[in-house]
């Protein structure tokens, strides 16, 4: 990461040395995905959401998602959603993060059928840094993986095993 100064009208690059942990979406998925039944069971839940005409209550029931659903019909579609939050672990019932506040960048299948869905074993954490790099380095140098990421997984997908055959999951 760097970070820019101004001195004298000039501009300093200062190379800072900052870490975090950042954990592969695509690894993590086709090792979920792979698991024995999980595939069976969100394709019979995306089916039921796809069918179901009562109220929303799933984003796959909503018109945005039909509409690209049909603007790319040969292709399996799952969303993602993706949420981001700050915590300091030696603070945990506080109600501010505070000087040591780690950033937490994690996700769900909303695919997955309500009864496992708020399990802990289906919600994949994908990357931890201090929330103060975000401050000073700004989102794209703290992002910049994730976001390469979810670059690949809309173009190219990712190939998973299902009956005995590779099928390609964007």
């Amino acid at each position: 990461l760097t970070d820019t100064l101004r001195k004298n009208d000039k501009i300093i690059l200062n190379i800072k040395e900052s870490e975090g942990i950042f954990i592969s979406m695509i690894d993590t998925l086709q090792a979920f995905l792979e698991l024995p039944g999980v595939l069976e069971k969100i394709f019979e839940y995306k089916h039921f959401l796809e069918t179901s005409s009562n109220s929303i209550q799933n984003l796959m029931q909503a018109n945005y998602w039909r509409k690209l659903v049909t603007k790319l019909p040969n292709k399996i579609l799952l969303p993602l959603i993706i949420y981001y939050d700050d915590f300091e672990s030696s603070n945990p019932l506080g109600s501010h993060a505070g000087v040591y506040k780690i950033g937490a960048v994690y996700y769900t299948l909303p695919v997955i059928p309500p009864q496992y869905s708020s399990q802990l074993d289906n919600i994949f954490l994908v990357q931890l840094f201090n929330a103060n790099d975000k401050t000073a380095f700004g989102n794209h140098a703290v992002f910049s993986k994730l976001v390469a990421e979810l670059t690949t997984l809309e173009n190219t997908g990712l190939n998973v095993k299902y009956s005995g055959q590779n099928i390609n999951i964007c």
